[in-house]
């Protein structure tokens, strides 16, 4: 009889055949899946409370000034004696150039520019004036002729006073001085059209001032120069028109009439 003879299961890649039945095995059995428990927070810890601040120590107190020297006080009195002799030398000459009338003086005064001119605004308990240096030249409006005030920014800050006849412009780079000088300016003219003040009229000046009305009106160049004070930027405008304009028409002319080579 032949001996029946069983064989082993072969080996693959060094392992035993065991793979059917592990599979077999995890088919049959599938794991269980872990529940995990929810996640509860805890409570935010309270904050802990603020340590009050120290108190700020007091500022120590300030040393006396001490006492200037005499020579220092001397200094500064010089200083002043000049100051007060300059401006008394510029009012003097302020009234020379204005021709003061009898029982005028001068209550307010301010320097700046007027159109690229140095200039000062002058009031007095008649008029308001203005007055530049190059080429020196005075031109003013009685109080009770002054029809508005106004204060305007054209590059800097501007005062415009305005009469029917008279425009006066001053500018300065501080615009508070100007807002001040407006405020006192008309006050002045309210005073100057009360009823019944003769302290702030004069014959003279009105009848000096309607001479200059009449010549103003009469004239058709001295009317167009008075609409130009009236708008400056207008006028300008029309400045560099008509320069643009005669420097084409040079060019033009220029080329035209040129000989050809």
């Amino acid at each position: 009889m032949r001996k029946q003879v069983v064989e082993e299961p072969r080996k693959q890649n060094g392992r035993a055949a065991e793979a059917p039945a592990a599979v077999t095995a995890q088919t049959e059995a599938p794991a269980a899946k872990k529940v995990r428990p929810p996640k509860v927070k805890a409570p935010p810890a309270p904050k802990p409370a603020r340590a009050p601040k120290p108190a700020r120590a007091p500022k120590p107190a300030r040393a006396p000034k001490l006492e200037k020297k005499p020579k220092e006080r001397r200094k500064e009195a010089e200083k002043r004696e000049r100051k007060h002799r300059r401006h008394s030398k510029r009012v003097n000459r302020r009234a020379a150039s204005l021709d003061l009338k009898d029982d005028e003086r001068v209550s307010l005064s301010i320097e700046g520019w007027s159109r690229f001119r140095r200039a000062t605004l002058v009031v007095t308990n008649y008029r308001v004036a203005l007055i530049t240096q190059v080429p020196p030249q005075v031109r003013w409006i009685p109080l009770e002729e002054v029809s508005l005030v106004t204060r305007r920014w054209q590059g800097a800050w501007s005062v415009v006073v305005t009469a029917p006849t008279e425009v006066l412009t001053l500018q300065k780079a501080k615009g508070q001085m100007l807002a001040s000088f407006q405020q006192l300016l008309e006050s002045e003219v309210k005073q100057a059209r009360t009823g019944g003040n003769s302290a702030r009229h004069n014959a003279d000046i009105t009848q000096e001032w309607c001479d200059r009305a009449t010549t103003m009106w009469d004239s058709r160049f001295n009317r167009i120069r008075l609409w130009g004070r009236r708008h400056p930027i207008v006028t300008l405008i029309l400045f560099l028109a008509c320069v643009t304009g005669a420097f084409l028409l040079t060019t033009v002319l220029t080329s035209a009439f040129s000989p050809v080579r």
